[in-house]
């Protein structure tokens, strides 16, 4: 939920993203530009949303974390991916996941590599 009380649906297999009001109502879909084969997402307070995903967009290419705007326009991407022993395994063992820390705001538990 966001601070403004309204909830973001993440289709992670076609990448659309529905905003919904506290009382149910459909505000809108987005889709990111940037195509990811995502693992865990979170909207995070400040409106941002994370995902932990694997891209091969040159803008997020071999970086695990990747930070989108509430209108899911990208803003940076971060964080490594596990080492794999042949490339096309990346999307296999994936970034991690992600979790909720109340001291720190998140974590990211990464994967092991292969």
């Amino acid at each position: 939920m966001l601070a403004d009380e309204t909830i973001l649906v993440f289709d992670i297999a076609t990448g659309l993203t529905t905003r919904i009001s506290a009382d149910g109502k459909v505000l809108g879909s987005m889709k990111s530009a940037m195509q990811l084969s995502m693992n865990s997402v979170l909207s995070m307070p400040n409106g941002d949303i994370l995902i932990a995903g694997v891209t091969e967009d040159p803008r997020g290419r071999d970086q695990a974390l990747h930070v989108f705007g509430p209108t899911m326009k990208h803003k940076r991407s971060f964080g490594q991916l596990p080492e794999v022993s042949e490339p096309r395994l990346k999307r296999v063992v994936g970034p991690g996941t992600l979790g909720i820390h109340a001291r720190d705001g998140f974590f990211h538990k990464q994967n092991d590599a292969l």
